[in-house]
């Protein structure tokens, strides 16, 4: 098979249900045509396998097995299987638009200067969540409307793509590689395992950073993002809340970039600030905020080396 310039990867742990059949139905409808670029999705220890008959109808589409668990495992496995010039990540549970293809080659096209790009979402709810925990939900869901290019370089939040629809250029997914090989902490991050470790995404993206690319997040990306009733629910969202800011703060140290929550402790007018803030929070408020404290303590005390994750005998 001859190489394309974009590979489509999906990583998956199908259990049955809807979702990867309509992302797979949305990538069958984009205007780019199948035979300029690849599909390959990442079967990663589903409880049902992914039926090889629903990629048929793509004629450059492989389908592969990968046994250890966990996203950045399945990443790992696809990037070192890839050859095309640009990557593009799509959950399985992602909806793109018909032109999502055809916008990511030539928006890397016109910035060559970016090593990874992606857009925004627009969240399907299977249940629409309680109006108080409606901002945590889209926050999970990536359901934010984006008005404007943002691009540029360094660690810039507003200019980091998400995890899914990113695209990556093959030079960062080698260095990516080459990266994980040499330090295991970074293995660790994904979602897998009783840490409840994210930001595997961030890394990615700040391997771009450190070959001197940039990042950035376009209007013309989108797609819809679907999320079952689970996800909305507090329980949840409060489990997601720790685990961002553990995860977080924990890449920050293995990176060893500065961080506010990794400076010394500071003095009595800091402390009294943070009573104020957290007199003036609802209570529903004050056990995100709660949860959030739990995940930089968490990550404060936590040995680095405690990330890498267990070798196989």
């Amino acid at each position: 098979m001859s190489t394309t310039l974009l590979s489509v990867v999906i990583c998956t742990h199908h259990r049955g249900g809807e979702s990867l059949g309509r992302c797979l139905e949305a990538l069958r409808q984009q205007t780019l045509p199948c035979n300029d670029w690849d599909l390959l999705v990442i079967d990663n220890n589903s409880p049902i396998p992914v039926p090889a008959e629903w990629l048929q109808w793509h004629p450059r589409a492989r389908l592969l097995a990968e046994s250890e668990p966990g996203l950045n495992a399945a990443r790992r496995r696809a990037l070192s299987e890839v050859q095309a010039d640009l990557v593009l990540f799509v959950d399985d549970d992602n909806l793109l638009d018909a032109d999502y293809l055809q916008q990511v080659l030539s928006l890397a096209q016109r910035h060559p200067n970016l090593g990874a790009f992606g857009g925004w979402a627009t969240a399907v709810y299977e249940r629409e969540p309680e109006p108080h925990l409606r901002a945590r939900a889209d926050a999970v869901a990536l359901n934010h409307r984006l008005q404007s290019e943002r691009w540029g370089n360094g660690h810039v939040m507003e200019c980091l793509p998400f995890g899914a629809g990113m695209v990556i250029r093959r030079e960062v997914a080698r260095y990516h590689l080459k990266r994980l090989e040499s330090d295991p902490r970074l293995r660790g991050f994904g979602r897998s395992g009783e840490l409840n470790l994210f930001c595997e995404d961030t890394d990615l993206a700040w391997c771009a950073v450190d070959l001197g690319l940039g990042c950035g997040r376009f209007p013309a990306l989108h797609f819809r993002h679907l999320i079952p009733a689970s996800r909305v629910e507090r329980g949840y969202l409060l489990k997601v809340a720790e685990g961002w800011a553990f995860s977080w703060l924990m890449l920050h140290r293995v990176r060893g970039l500065d961080h506010p929550e990794l400076q010394p402790l500071r003095g009595w007018w800091h402390w009294l600030r943070q009573a104020r803030r957290w007199l003036a929070l609802s209570a529903s408020e004050r056990e995100f905020e709660a949860a959030h404290r739990r995940g930089l303590n968490r990550a404060r005390s936590l040995p680095l080396e405690s990330l890498a994750p267990a070798s196989k005998a």
